[in-house]
């Protein structure tokens, strides 16, 4: 029998607020070098990601490079984008990161 129960509801509500909280959470230095220890030192690193294709197929490609880099929130992109050295690069609300690519 299916409630209707406006607890019900809420706790659903709640339960996916904190998944979104999850997901806007970043992760430090001190997290990555945390979650690598127990890896193989000698194991291949690769970034997934979402494709964009029509079944949501995630691939990984192979990072290359670690770098201190500027990022800026994009509203348009609703997440952090590199900043260029071409004149795209406010002082304003950027912050500095460590990117893989």
């Amino acid at each position: 029998m299916k409630s209707n129960s406006p607890h019900v509801w809420l706790h659903k509500k709640e339960m996916l607020y904190s998944d979104i909280i999850k997901k806007l959470k970043h992760m430090t230095v001190k997290e990555l070098i945390e979650s690598l220890r127990d890896f193989d030192p000698n194991m291949e690193v690769k970034f997934a990601y979402n494709y964009g294709d029509y079944w949501g197929t995630e691939v990984a490609s192979n990072v290359k490079y670690v770098d201190e880099g500027m990022v800026k929130y994009s509203d348009y992109h609703r997440m952090d984008k590199v900043v260029d050295d071409d004149g795209d690069n406010e002082e304003f609300y950027t912050k500095t990161v460590v990117i893989l690519s």
